[in-house]
């Protein structure tokens, strides 16, 4: 969770995350689900629309970050 931070941000913080995983040569990577809290969101919709972005990442070939729409 990354309080105050805008979906763009945390795609670029997820995205650097991701590349040191994959470079540190032990044949792990990651994926993940980026969402942006909207204004009066219950935090279920929330992190439901985090995971469906991870998922999304999964099924697109993994190693990746996704943002939710």
């Amino acid at each position: 969770l990354l309080p105050s931070t805008r979906a763009e941000d945390a795609q670029r913080l997820a995205e650097r995350l991701r590349q040191a995983i994959e470079a540190q040569s032990l044949g792990v990577t990651a994926s993940f689900g980026v969402a942006e809290y909207m204004f009066g969101e219950e935090e279920e919709s929330l992190f439901r629309r985090a995971d469906q972005a991870l998922y999304r990442a999964k099924n697109l070939g993994r190693n990746r970050v996704e943002v939710a729409e």
